[in-house]
């Protein structure tokens, strides 16, 4: 009876630890700061899907806590589904609640490239990330009077040239644009 009451005590005062006094990456350590977890009493309350749709909290972060839990008799919260299907379903939730794919990588902490797998494969649509063009006339239409490149434009303005050439076609200054540029050909 006295070693299990000396283990119990154990346990609290291992349950009582700040996550500083573990031996992780500083992307672990971050990963648990950025989720509010103080000590291990708060990080055995968290699932592993828990702490893998945090933002930049992968497997290697989840291995890595899971080890140090495991030095100390400790582990994490215990889930009855796995932690890969359960990131899946929550970027399908995101995609089909009409979350963009930037908005879903930043809320399920997925990697861009895993999330347009995910979307891909599941055959769903998500809108895509509107752009603020703020491109001032004032300024675009003098460069565009003399037929500059939309690169040439873009860097000038700070946009993207696709945003120049959106821009010009919105404005209808297609034609005279080209007739610029063709003019500043021949006097080159």
């Amino acid at each position: 009876m006295s070693q299990t009451r000396v283990k119990n005590e154990d346990t609290k005062r291992y349950l009582e630890m700040s996550v500083r006094d573990l031996d992780l990456s500083v992307r672990a350590r971050r990963a648990l700061q950025r989720c509010g977890v103080q000590n291990l009493e708060e990080l055995t309350q968290l699932t592993e899907s828990d702490l893998l749709t945090k933002r930049n909290f992968g497997m290697t972060s989840l291995r890595e806590i899971k080890s140090e839990l495991s030095q100390y008799g400790l582990e994490l919260k215990k889930e009855s589904r796995n932690p890969k299907v359960y990131k899946r379903q929550k970027i399908i939730e995101f995609a089909e609640n009409g979350l963009t794919r930037r908005q879903i990588m930043q809320e399920s902490g997925s990697s861009y490239m895993y999330v347009c797998i995910v979307i891909r494969s599941s055959n769903l649509t998500v809108p895509r990330q509107q752009y603020q063009r703020k491109i001032n006339p004032s300024v675009a239409d003098p460069l565009i009077a003399e037929g500059r490149t939309l690169r040439e434009i873009g860097e000038e303005l700070g946009v993207t040239h696709n945003a120049v050439g959106y821009y010009i076609n919105r404005t209808g200054q297609y034609d005279y644009w080209v007739a610029a540029k063709q003019q500043q050909k021949i006097n080159a």
